[in-house]
This record gives structure tokens, C-alpha cells and sequence, in this order.
């Protein structure tokens, strides 16, 4: 099982156009991450599954 770090680039399953930054790792194993859309726009999710992630191509 892959398990993700903080910083790493990952897509999520249900946005695969949207490449996020893992920004913290919660006790209970999910994740928050983040991608910045424009300037003035940010999108978060918070207590993101390990399920859902895949890692971003480089």
C-alpha cells in the first residue's frame, strides 16, 4: 500500500485534471491537501482517503 508524504503532488480520483500538494497528514491517516487554482483562488480538501489519491505524473 502507497502511503503519501507532505509535499508530494497527487490527483484525486475524482479531479484528474487538478494536480494537489499534500499539505498535512491527520491522525487518523486521511489527508488534507490543496491546489492553487488562480491568484486569488485555493481549493482544499480536507479528510481525503488514501483511496482516493494517486500520485501525479512528473
Amino acid at each position: 500500500m502507497l502511503h503519501f508524504q507532505v509535499g508530494q503532488q497527487v490527483k484525486l480520483a475524482t479531479m484528474a485534471k487538478v494536480v494537489f500538494t499534500i499539505t498535512m497528514i491527520n491522525p487518523d491517516g486521511t489527508y488534507v491537501i490543496e491546489a492553487v487554482l488562480s491568484q486569488d483562488q485555493t481549493l482544499t480538501y480536507s479528510n481525503v482517503s488514501q483511496e482516493m489519491l494517486r500520485l501525479a505524473a512528473n
